[in-house]
């Protein structure tokens, strides 16, 4: 009798085990990549707090930041550079420009997206203005801040 109870209890203990790590690794693979935005919540200029720089990371993917040559890619720091990334990300999906890290948009960058870079760089935008042709009713003056507004819609 002893050897039966034995292989029943081994069984059990292993069929809990098994159940438990199946629960682990689903926790796992649940956690989104996003969960440094919630622990940024609130986040502004001036501060330096841990995840900034996985932020950072996000919008330079996305095309809104550029860091070359600049000391304060890889740290913590909530920078001008960085504020004015955020209000530029806030004024594409129609959020208000406070370069603040509020509820909004902190939702709307966990949001799945196609990977693409969202914006067009400076230097990709044709300049159809000539000296020799007469101005044309079409050919926009394109300063930096219309750029930024007007890249959404394409």
């Amino acid at each position: 009798m002893a050897p039966k109870s034995d292989l029943s209890l081994f069984t059990v203990t292993l069929l809990l085990l098994l159940a438990f790590f199946s629960f682990l690794s689903n926790a796992t693979a649940n956690s989104s990549p996003f969960e440094f935005l919630e622990q940024l919540k609130g986040c502004h200029k001036g501060d330096k707090v841990k995840g900034v720089n996985d932020l950072k990371k996000y919008l330079q993917m996305f095309g809104y930041l550029n860091y070359e040559n600049h000391r304060h890619s890889d740290d913590n720091d909530f920078d001008e550079l960085l504020e004015e990334a955020i209000k530029t990300y806030q004024l594409n999906f129609h959020l208000k420009s406070t370069g603040t890290l509020d509820n909004k948009t902190i939702s709307q960058m966990i949001m799945p997206r196609c990977g693409m870079c969202a914006r067009y760089h400076q230097r990709h935008l044709i300049h159809a203005i000539s000296q020799d042709k007469a101005p044309s009713p079409y050919v926009f003056h394109l300063t930096r801040k219309l750029d930024y507004h007007l890249n959404f819609i394409s």
